[in-house]
Formats: C-alpha cells, sequence, structure tokens
C-alpha cells in the first residue's frame, strides 16, 4: 500500500510540472507578443501549420510546429453541415483530402473519415481535425492564430470560452472600433484581437496614429502592397515606441510588396532582413522553418 500511494504522489507531482511546463511556456510568448519595444525577439506564425512537412491543417502538422518552437499555428475555421467547426481552408475538401463536396454539406462524421492529402496528392494517415482537437493539443504550448473566424465568430469564441483558451488565442479583423467582429471579441478580454491595417499609401500615417489612439491593441497587422509606401519610413519608429508589427510574408505582393518568402529563397536579406529593419517583428510565414534560421542569425530568436 506505502509503495502505490508512493507512485500516485510521484505520478501527480509530474502532471504538476508538466503543467507548470506548459503554462511557462504560454507565459513566455505572451510576455513576448505584448512587451514594449524595441524587440529583441521575432515571432513566428506558421501558416497552416507546418505544412512542408505534413498535411496543411493537421494535428501531425501542427506538433511539429510545437517541437520545433514556433510560437503560433495558424489554423482556418470552417463549419460542418451539422454545426461542427473544423480545420479546412477551401470550401470544398477537394484539393486536401481523399473527398469531394463543401464543408458546409457535409457532417462531421462524412468529414471524419476523408484522409489529408500532401499538395503532390499522396494520401496521409492524417484525417481533418475539429477545432476543439486543435485547441487541445495546442494548450499550454503554443498560441493559436485563427483565421476565416468571422464567418462563425459567436461559435469561434465560444467553442475557444469553453475550453477556457482565451489567453492562447489570435485573431485579426477590422480595424474599426465599430465592427460587429472587435465588439465581440472585446467580450472576451484575454482574447488578443490585432487590427487588420491596409495601406494605400495615401495618409497611411494619420490613420495609422488615429488607430492606436481608438484602440490601443497588442500589435498591427499592417499590409503593404508596395514597399515604397511613406508609412513604411516609420514603422521602425512604431516598433521602438512598442508596438507589435506584423507582417504576412507568403507568396504574392499584396501585403508584403514582395518581401516575401520566394525572395528569402534567393535573398534573406532583401526580404526577412528589410522586414526586420523596418521594424516588423511577427512573421506570418510559409516557411517557419527558414524564418526561425534567419531570426536566429541576427541573434532575433
Amino acid at each position: 500500500m506505502r509503495n502505490f500511494i508512493k507512485r500516485i504522489f510521484i505520478v501527480i507531482s509530474l502532471l504538476q510540472v508538466f503543467a507548470f511546463a506548459g503554462e511557462s511556456r504560454v507565459d513566455f510568448l505572451l510576455d513576448k507578443l505584448k512587451e514594449r519595444g524595441p524587440h529583441d525577439y521575432a515571432m513566428i506564425i506558421a501558416h497552416r501549420g507546418d505544412w512542408r512537412y505534413a498535411p496543411e491543417n493537421s494535428l501531425r502538422g501542427f506538433a511539429n510546429c510545437i517541437k520545433s518552437g514556433f510560437d503560433a499555428i495558424e489554423v482556418d475555421v470552417r463549419m460542418t453541415k451539422d454545426g461542427v467547426l473544423v480545420i479546412m481552408h477551401d470550401e470544398t475538401v477537394n484539393r486536401t483530402t481523399d473527398g469531394v463536396g463543401k464543408v458546409s454539406d457535409l457532417t462531421f462524421e462524412q468529414i471524419k473519415k476523408l484522409h489529408l492529402t500532401t499538395p503532390t496528392r499522396y494520401v496521409s494517415d492524417q484525417t481533418v481535425p475539429s477545432f476543439e482537437e486543435v485547441l487541445n493539443l495546442a494548450r499550454g504550448q503554443i498560441l493559436v492564430y485563427v483565421d476565416k473566424w468571422q464567418d462563425h465568430k459567436e461559435a469561434v469564441l465560444e467553442t475557444v470560452h469553453k475550453l477556457g483558451m482565451d489567453r492562447q488565442i489570435l485573431l485579426a479583423g477590422p480595424a474599426n472600433v465599430e465592427s460587429d467582429a472587435y465588439k465581440l471579441a472585446k467580450q472576451y478580454p484575454e482574447v488578443n484581437y490585432v487590427p487588420f491595417f491596409p495601406c494605400n499609401g495615401k495618409n497611411d500615417e494619420r490613420r495609422f496614429s488615429e488607430l492606436k489612439d481608438k484602440m490601443q491593441p497588442i500589435g498591427y497587422y499592417i499590409a503593404f502592397p508596395s514597399d515604397k509606401f511613406p508609412i513604411l519610413k516609420e514603422t521602425k519608429s512604431y516598433a521602438e515606441y512598442g508596438h507589435r508589427l506584423w507582417v504576412d510574408t507568403l507568396l504574392g505582393k499584396c501585403c508584403n510588396g514582395g518581401r516575401n518568402d520566394q525572395l528569402a529563397l534567393t535573398d534573406e536579406e532583401l526580404s526577412y532582413g528589410w522586414l526586420l529593419d523596418h521594424g516588423f517583428t511577427v512573421f506570418f510565414t510559409d516557411d517557419p522553418h527558414g524564418v526561425a534560421k534567419f531570426l536566429k542569425s541576427r541573434k532575433m530568436r
């Protein structure tokens, strides 16, 4: 009996250690996310998980991100015919599974029978995860940036709150305090809301000044189709003042002026280096491993 009680005590102690370690990791990430500048640590959000080494939006891909020490995973939320939130980028399951049909026309049971595929159409052993499955995987280990949340905003935030995951959630939404998305998100004060700020090259500096006075968020998701816009002469000072600036480095120019993951394959300094030098310290990327390696070379991780 004495040995049995001792084993039980050891198990409980180990569970407490693991729980503390998880919370410490999240505390570290939130401290970095919210700290005032200038920043000495740049953050990485992995687009659809580690999709180069696992099917996109898969539990395996998200688990890889945790093991790799990335700061956040990005997930795309859609709702099944019977009202279950699942992780799927497209409206249909055609591109990323061995099935066909709209997510909204399929039940959760039907979707769970499908298998995720790789970009080369290899059928994997991974199934489509529910939003709850991903949140439980991420608990205490990594932040979760939820995309496509506004179509199902009430259900998304209710699910997050039910699971006690509010503080690990990142949401990007309108840079408008009167928007329904912003008002709803503010009902969950621990959820981290970041305004999406699209630049047009005209009066961006004035609009940014007005925005920070109204919202005072944890950061700003700045999108610029041209790297010649005047506001980019000011972004470094915004960061030094204390604002976390987010940037999308995915393919194309719409959000990064061409300073993207593709450019980084041939010249990291012209891509990631340029962005760092202009004050951007949250990278939403298709190449989290490449970004991590570069940031370490700059002593930013």
